[in-house]
């Protein structure tokens, strides 16, 4: 008897495609994350996802424990996360928003920061005063670090390999910008660059040769901008009159820096300053409870979209992330997040 292969193949193919298709699970392929926004709750661990174009969060999804920085990979489809509870690096599958590895670190990890080339995972530890370079590709340790102070915040330079960290000493508002050579396994005491007071954020140009630092606390709290060949400040913008600066970030094209500024506790903005001359641009209210004697929301971290059309800061105190239009510094939205949203960032 001759089996005709063809009309009998054809019609395992129908019954059995479908079957095969609808198992398939409802993943959006790599680069479906561009711009999203991820911000981490730090009391229940959890890492929200927005999507930029509706504004809305389309999951909510457990880190692993409460996060204290995270950060993506230059391509969107992979998110780091500090591990504060369990003391370790989670890495985390963007586009099914699954655990997909661990690397155990010191005693709290808090912030973290990609290479701009996706070779190397920056991780500073409050508690051990360290800086932990791990490799991307073999998720393993190459060196850790000792800085002098308290690690705060983190910027990696353009070639990959020479990080600045904001420090403070621990017991008064003085700090430095530490610059790590982090091929080489010790910092020596000349990279030290102190300052008068703590470091509430670092932007860097996207050439690496200037670095512009924004003061935390006291009256009259200023960005100042540092040569990074010669290690010589030079112009410092004032900013905020009032509680000083809590984050920094700078536009994709250099040209604006805007910082997260409370003139006073009852009161919450984003101020817009020229990254050339200093002068004032703009300033967007995100909370204004003046009247009424009340503290405003509490922003702590600001992230902007890669276009630099769009700002967005995490709210403490309110649970949500407010969205700013960079170009006419108004504000647009402000999203319902999990408790205590505290670090951003925003998917290339």
């Amino acid at each position: 008897m001759t089996i005709r292969r063809g009309p009998l193949l054809a019609l395992l193919l129908s019954v059995l495609l479908p079957l095969a298709c609808s198992a398939q699970p409802d993943t959006p392929p790599v680069g479906d994350n561009a711009g999203f926004v991820y911000v981490v709750s730090t009391s229940d661990g959890t890492i929200t996802a927005i999507n930029p174009t509706s504004q809305d969060v389309v999951n909510t999804f457990p880190g692993g424990g409460r996060t204290g920085g995270i950060d993506t990979s230059p391509d969107g489809a992979t998110l780091y996360a500090a591990d504060s509870d369990n003391s370790e690096l989670d890495i985390i599958d963007a586009q099914t928003t699954q655990l997909i590895d661990t690397f155990p670190l010191g005693s709290k990890p808090t912030a973290v920061a990609v290479s701009p080339n996706g070779d190397y995972i920056y991780v500073l530890d409050e508690i051990d005063l360290t800086l932990t370079v791990l490799s991307a590709e073999s998720n393993s340790t190459i060196r850790v670090i000792t800085l002098l102070g308290v690690p705060e915040t983190i910027a990696v330079a353009p070639d990959n390999t020479t990080v600045y960290v904001g420090v403070y000493d621990g017991r008064s508002v003085t700090g430095a910008v530490v610059e790590v050579d982090t091929t080489k396994p010790t910092v020596g005491k000349q990279h030290y660059l102190h300052m008068k007071r703590a470091v509430a954020g670092l932007a860097l140009t996207s050439d690496g040769r200037t670095l512009f630092i924004a003061e935390q606390l006291g009256p009259n709290t200023r960005i100042q901008q540092l040569d990074t060949a010669n290690h010589t400040f030079g112009n410092a913008f004032e900013v905020a009159k009032g509680n000083g600066m809590a984050d920094l970030v700078l536009s994709p094209d250099d040209w604006t820096l805007y910082a997260i500024e409370r003139e006073t506790l009852e009161e919450a903005a984003v101020d817009s300053v020229n990254a050339v001359s200093g002068a004032h641009a703009g300033r967007a209210v995100i909370a204004d409870n003046r009247a009424a004697g009340v503290y405003a929301k509490d922003p702590v971290r600001i992230a902007i979209s890669p276009d630099g059309r769009t700002l967005y800061t995490s709210d403490r105190d309110t649970n949500t992330v407010s969205v700013i239009d960079a170009q006419t510094m108004t504000l647009t939205n402000e999203i319902p997040v999990p408790n205590t949203p505290f670090a951003i960032t925003v998917a290339p």
